[in-house]
């Protein structure tokens, strides 16, 4: 046996015993075998390098063409990095392909109005079949960790476009997130120096899948619903924190200097994923660990307590080398005075199986790695069902003070620490 310090264990395999983050403080040495230890210490693999990183959550066929330009923060070194680019969307659980092959282009835009061609077998464009990922070549482009950097991408399909439905309009240093959509006619612009160009208004963008270079630090591919996805009130608007992220996990993570990959669908469940996930699973498979937050649309649509449980047993063994994170539920409910006072709201019917469900996940039963407490964050106290003031607008989604007690948490910093390498 050897002691080693949990700021030197790298995160890219699922170990057992002491070095479970549920047993283990931030800085404690602890003990860990031969066999571990080996484990521990392979060189950097390919990974999530950057923040960002968004799933397809809508198609429209009428538009034949897109062209995106995203910003990303670097949360590694980078010289070389690769795209995957999804020719799918996921709308409400299910996996669908767009019905037809998609042309691509792209560029990694770094420093700022420098840009660098990205391509697939050393072609400039990239075809990616109908419902599948496509991962380009390694494109030689030094970033340093912490930088912003712009990803644009050009994409033609005869089916249509596939995209997300959340646009940052906010310049944070490296310029907003821009959109532009098409019949016909629309411009190539990944190489250009000049700013992106679009007629449409901000609403829809489309991201990266993932954006991955050989890592040795810690990256999250985050599985869940409208919550993860950061939906407010309305399922077209989105809570984006300070750097641009979105829901109950991103936000921290990044904050925490972790790469993240958002899978937050609109309205699925842990039973949807469970059952259509192929996709998701290729590009979540970049991480180094898996957040899964499923759990309320199941249990307010009428799912128990373990039917969960056996999905989020499930999905975990589609990860069996990351460390797999459960997090804990929110509340559900009603209210006569806009969710101003606990007095006012009513509990949805199904709290006591999202108590049970809650109860279980912070047992952190294996295979999980380790149990990250949400819903106490939020909720008047543990267990009640009713949310704490001013942190939901409509008794389903935090409002954006909600996902930023989330984010701001000192439990979290605690708990995201603890697998920082």
């Amino acid at each position: 046996m050897v002691d080693l310090r949990i700021s030197q264990l790298q995160a890219a395999q699922a170990l057992g015993g002491a070095e479970r983050l549920a047993g283990v403080q931030n800085g404690q040495t602890v003990a860990v075998s031969a066999g571990q230890l080996a484990r521990l210490t392979q060189p950097a693999a390919p990974g999530q390098v950057a923040s960002r990183c968004l799933f397809n959550r809508t198609f429209a066929a009428t538009p034949k063409q897109f062209m995106a330009r995203t910003f990303h923060r670097a949360m590694d070194d980078i010289d070389a990095v690769q795209l995957l680019e999804a020719n799918w969307y996921n709308s409400g659980g299910t996996e669908t392909a767009t019905g037809g092959a998609a042309t691509v282009s792209a560029a990694i835009e770094y420093p700022l109005n420098s840009c660098t061609r990205v391509t697939w077998a050393e072609q400039a464009t990239g075809q990616v079949a109908s419902g599948a990922n496509l991962l380009s070549d390694l494109v030689a482009v030094t970033i340093p960790r912490g930088a912003w950097f712009a990803v644009r991408r050009y994409v033609t399909n005869p089916a249509g476009i596939a995209f997300a439905s959340v646009c940052d309009t906010t310049d944070r240093g490296f310029g907003p997130d821009v959109f532009g959509y098409a019949p016909s006619g629309l411009a190539d612009q990944t190489m250009t120096t000049a700013p992106v160009a679009t007629a449409q208004a901000a609403g829809p963008c489309a991201f990266p899948a993932a954006i991955v270079a050989r890592t040795r630090r810690a990256s999250f591919g985050i599985i869940g619903d409208s919550r993860s996805a950061g939906a407010l009130s309305s399922s077209t608007t989105g809570a984006f924190d300070g750097e641009g992220n979105l829901g109950e996990y991103a936000g921290a993570l990044h904050g925490r200097g972790h790469a993240t990959i958002n899978g937050g669908i609109y309205g699925t469940t842990a039973a949807a994923f469970a059952a259509s996930n192929a996709r998701q699973a290729e590009a979540i498979g970049y991480c180094s660990h898996v957040v899964l937050e499923h759990s309320i649309n199941d249990l307010t649509g009428g799912r128990t307590a373990a039917q969960v449980q056996a999905d989020l047993l499930g999905i975990a063994t589609l990860f069996p080398r990351a460390r797999v994170i459960v997090g804990t539920t929110p509340p559900v409910s009603t209210s006569t005075d806009g969710w101003a006072s606990a007095n006012n709201q009513v509990a949805h019917a199904s709290n006591a199986q999202r108590v049970a469900l809650n109860a279980w996940k912070r047992q952190v039963p294996r295979p999980f790695a380790d149990c990250w407490e949400v819903a106490d964050l939020v909720e008047t106290a543990r267990g009640s069902g009713l949310w704490k003031a001013g942190l939901t607008g409509d008794g389903t989604h935090e409002s954006a003070a909600g996902y930023q007690a989330i984010a701001g948490d000192a439990g979290w910093a605690a708990k995201v620490a603890r697998v920082a390498v």
